[in-house]
């Protein structure tokens, strides 16, 4: 068992259990920042669902919606789950429970579309981009995130998120 994985994913819970948006990009952060360093795609899984509650717990219309008392049980019910699997070690029944987490995400995209539509698919890019911003390339960043690299291309030539945090040295230092 990953013991940082299990504690992720009750941090994960707590904070979507909280509906607070701003833990939850905090966890993605962090989950991005373990998926780089050992180029691991279960955490960048982590990170992007993470990403995506975060999103879904900005958005106000949602969490007035008479439906989302049950849409966030279902989604809480999922993550619990995914710790409780973690504990037993079972790595391959994680990944599964992490997809089925990514197809109750959807159906919350699906539900509340005013403003979320394909979440998830930009939260692969946007997990890409800023693992592409703390130093992988770009065909790296885009096989961890499983983004679309012309996707990728585009929005990183629309932002600065790129140029963000590197430093080093010119040939002129």
């Amino acid at each position: 068992m990953s013991y940082k994985q299990l504690v992720m994913m009750e941090e994960i819970s707590l904070a979507f259990n909280r509906e607070d948006s701003y833990a939850l990009k905090e966890a993605s952060n962090h989950a991005l920042g373990l998926a780089v360093a050992g180029f691991d795609k279960t955490y960048t899984k982590i990170a992007i669902v993470a990403y995506v509650l975060s999103k879904i717990t900005s958005k106000e219309h949602i969490l007035k919606n008479q439906s989302w008392h049950d849409v966030k049980n279902t989604v809480l019910k999922a993550l619990e789950e995914a710790a409780q699997i973690l504990r037993k070690n079972k790595a391959k029944k994680f990944q599964k429970k992490l997809s089925e987490i990514e197809q109750d995400t959807r159906d919350v995209d699906k539900k509340f579309g005013n403003y979320l539509k394909n979440t998830w698919d930009k939260a692969k890019i946007k997990i890409a981009s800023s693992a592409y911003a703390q130093g992988l390339s770009l065909s790296q960043a885009t096989e961890l995130a499983g983004a679309d690299k012309a996707d990728l291309q585009n929005y990183i030539g629309f932002t600065k998120i790129h140029d963000e945090g590197k430093t080093g040295s010119s040939m002129k230092n």
